[in-house]
Order: structure tokens, then sequence, then C-alpha cells
């Protein structure tokens, strides 16, 4: 559990119950897709992050989480990237 698995030269997902996506932006910069939903995972993701020299640039997620409606960008949802501390 919490293993991190290659997709692709910029994709990789974190194997564990909620499946985390992370996308790397450059050699150092990453984006986590689905963050987790618990401390303790917040915590082993950051250790794969650091493991593999990454810094977590920032988390997207969908513009109707941040509001009521629905945003869309040509014909998909819209996502806005919050920036990690």
């Amino acid at each position: 559990m919490y293993e991190l698995v290659q997709v692709n030269e910029k994709c990789y997902y974190i194997n564990c119950p909620a499946e985390i996506g992370v996308y790397v932006a450059d050699g150092e910069n990453v984006y986590l897709v689905d963050s987790g939903n618990d401390k303790d995972a917040g915590r082993k993701v950051r250790q794969i992050l650091e493991k593999n020299g990454w810094h977590l640039a920032g988390i997207p997620i969908p513009m109707q989480t941040i509001s009521a409606g629905t945003s869309t960008c040509r014909g998909r949802r819209a996502a806005r990237c919050i920036p990690a501390a």
C-alpha cells in the first residue's frame, strides 16, 4: 500500500485506497490529483514526494467544488489549482 506506480513519462499514481494521481510538471514540481482523505495519507504521500525529490506545487480541484454553479471550459469542467503552502 502507498506504492508509487509509473503510468507514463509524467504521470504516476500512488496505489492506496484513494489512488492518488501525481502529475510531474517538470523535473521537480508535481501536482496531486485527489489528495487522499486523512492525515495518515497526507504524511505517506509527502514521504513519497520527498523520496523522489519532488516539490508539491499544487492540487487541482474542479470549479464546481469551489462554487455552487457548474463551471465549464470548452465543454469540459474547468479546474482551479490550489497552490501548496
